[in-house]
């Protein structure tokens, strides 16, 4: 299961919401860092399919989301969101 802090992270990714669905495909955690692929749902809007980081970084909240629409979630865009996510870095630009 998953562990209090991850929980916590977890819900502000996701917050619970009524009418609000959320189907979770990846949830990993690494040192100081949380990886969220999920499909939201909100009432009245097409299906979203996001990647969401999540950092704490010197006191500091830091936080990337790659998002398309469920039906545009296909053809390159899968491989995209993976390259552009696994690419996003904190620190000092070089």
């Amino acid at each position: 299961g998953l562990v209090g802090s991850e929980m916590c992270i977890r819900d502000s990714v996701m917050p619970k919401a009524e009418d609000i669905t959320y189907d979770v495909i990846k949830s990993e955690a690494q040192t100081g860092k949380y990886v969220y692929e999920y499909i939201v749902q909100v009432p009245e809007q097409p299906k979203r399919h996001l990647t969401t980081i999540f950092m704490v970084v010197s006191d500091c909240i830091v936080t990337f989301n790659f998002q398309a629409k469920q039906e545009d979630y296909n053809g390159d865009v899968p491989g995209l969101a993976k390259t552009v996510s696994a690419s996003f870095k904190t620190g000092k630009a070089s």
